[in-house]
């Protein structure tokens, strides 16, 4: 192409090039600020959710918004006392207290506390007391279960 040939070109296409990117641009932050009203829309509704009697301990939500190349990513993670008492019910047989740590801190449930361990401690205690779990042995052997768990370890019928 010669020089004449290529400047007449950029100069035909330079304006409608630069005209996409400003619509680009736009577009882009329109799509910044939906994300952050939804971010923000998630915020909301999970500290909403996250009030009540037993906040400390019941299906307290904690989101987690991430984002990656542009995507956003909303978990739901689950307040120290469900996510103890969800994994009693999935282990199907009484467990430790350090278990029970270990598959939270696996599943990236620990709470983040002063103390974690103390918490899920303080959580398995206080869900034996509300009835909502099981506390299988003594203060030497000392294993949390499930409600849905009968002490030979079969599951109850629901």
């Amino acid at each position: 192409m010669s020089e004449n040939r290529l400047k007449d070109f950029a100069e035909q296409e330079l304006p409608g090039l630069k005209s996409g990117l400003d619509a680009m641009l736009s577009e882009r932050a329109n799509l910044d600020g939906r994300i952050e009203n939804r971010r923000k829309l998630i915020e909301s509704l999970g500290r909403e959710a996250s009030y009540g009697s037993t906040r400390l301990f019941a299906s307290e939500p904690d989101i987690v918004i991430s984002s990656d190349q542009g995507v956003v990513v909303a978990e739901v993670k689950p307040g120290t006392g469900a996510a103890s008492r969800r994994v009693l019910e999935e282990a199907g047989r009484p467990v430790t207290t350090a278990e029970v740590i270990d598959e939270l801190e696996r599943r990236g449930w620990l709470p983040e506390a002063k103390d974690p361990r103390a918490a899920v401690g303080a959580a398995l205690w206080y869900l034996a007391n509300r009835d909502s779990i099981v506390k299988v042995g003594d203060d030497q052997n000392r294993r949390w279960a499930s409600k849905n768990l009968s002490l030979n370890g079969d599951k109850e019928p629901d």
